[in-house]
């Protein structure tokens, strides 16, 4: 469940407006934004899966009887009255659209959730509250057909998995030109983007014929072939080595210096998200614990979270994260990370951190950093 969201693409500036990403910035469970401006609360309001049309926040009331979803920050349940999971709650957060934005964090930690609830394509069923908008329009509002004309124009995917997302009887070149349409010299163009990914000849292939390494590189195409103005890129690197990772941060940083398309990456790869981002937001356990710059973050990490997954990487020794992921059905009070950090205090346990600004563009949830 994503409860309470708050997104908001915009701009670096008037005539970028329509291509970046804005979050609320006390708004629970929000896809990312930019402008930083809360719901609330008590006033939060939720929409419906199919008309777009909002409730009361506070009474938790369907907009309809059988599609509606609510904004019930607390309690997590589904519309059909059984007890729900909530993946991403209380996120606040900000995507320039001239800029790339890293969400790291563990398996389980919400980012595909968070990523997918900008695109609108989460399971059927799933609750969101907030709002998303782009470029002045609350794009949460809009229906699943005005959703997918969105998608094919303005925002891309590069989905994870390289194995359900790819047609088994298309060939390569097929299934990447159907996004250009009936256009002139597409598969020409299309060969022309896989030999940047070392598949040249490839493209008349059928997606077994391919490794994983391969098909992953493939998506990767898929998403970029049409230049959009936002791209979510979801584990591009995922099943890659070291070459190949390479491959894709030049590419997407290529696309990026060329097009100045907002980038959201999301991603196990710290040191790649280190390489390519701008701006990292790291997240556990559905919330965000700390944002800042990338070179910033990683050289002087605020929350423990953050310091224990550097920590974790094998230059830095190797040291696994302390203790079990929680069981996000019943997630930690408080502070979520309080179970596993070495400094954790009684008030740890009872109340999640308000966010703290100890340096210009850095945010830490942390009673600690008080």
């Amino acid at each position: 469940m994503v409860s309470r969201l708050s997104v908001t693409f915009a701009g670096a500036s008037p005539a970028d407006s329509a291509s970046c990403l804005t979050t609320c910035e006390t708004a629970s469970r929000t896809t990312g934004g930019m402008t930083g401006r809360a719901t609330g609360g008590t006033t939060s309001r939720k929409t419906d899966g199919t008309t777009g049309r909002k409730t009361d926040g506070t009474t938790g009331r369907k907009t309809n009887g059988t599609t509606g979803r609510k904004t019930d920050d607390t309690a997590g349940r589904k519309t059909n009255g059984t007890t729900g999971v909530t993946a991403v709650k209380d996120v606040s957060l900000t995507f320039p659209g001239n800029r790339i934005t890293g969400i790291i964090g563990e398996s389980g930690s919400g980012k595909s959730v968070l990523g997918m609830s900008l695109i609108g394509l989460l399971p059927e069923g799933t609750e969101i509250g907030g709002k998303i908008t782009l470029g002045g329009e609350e794009i949460s509002r809009l229906t699943q057909k005005g959703m997918r004309r969105l998608r094919q124009k303005s925002i891309a995917l590069v989905p994870q998995d390289p194995f359900a997302s790819l047609n088994p009887v298309m060939r390569i070149r097929e299934q990447i030109g159907e996004a250009l349409g009936r256009k002139k010299g597409r598969y020409e163009e299309v060969e022309g983007f896989l030999s940047q990914l070392s598949l040249s000849g490839k493209g008349g292939q059928y997606p077994f014929r391919l490794s994983g390494g391969m098909r992953q590189r493939a998506l990767v195409a898929m998403g970029l072939i049409r230049k959009p103005s936002w791209l979510l890129a979801d584990e591009p690197t995922k099943g890659l080595d070291a070459r190949l990772r390479h491959r894709v941060f030049e590419l997407l940083g290529s696309v990026h210096e060329r097009t100045r398309a907002g980038i959201i990456l999301i991603s196990h790869d710290l040191p790649f998200a280190r390489r390519l981002c701008h701006r990292i937001a790291v997240l556990y356990c559905g919330r965000i614990v700390e944002t800042g710059p990338a070179e910033s973050l990683f050289t002087a990490p605020l929350h423990p979270y953050t310091r224990a997954l550097l920590q974790a990487l094998p230059g830095n020794g190797f040291t696994p994260v302390p203790g079990p992921v929680p069981h996000m059905p019943r997630p930690p009070s408080g502070c979520p990370f309080h179970p596993r950090c070495s400094g954790a205090m009684p008030i740890c346990r009872e109340e999640f951190p308000r966010v703290r600004r100890p340096a210009p563009e850095r945010e830490v949830y942390c009673h600690a950093e008080g």
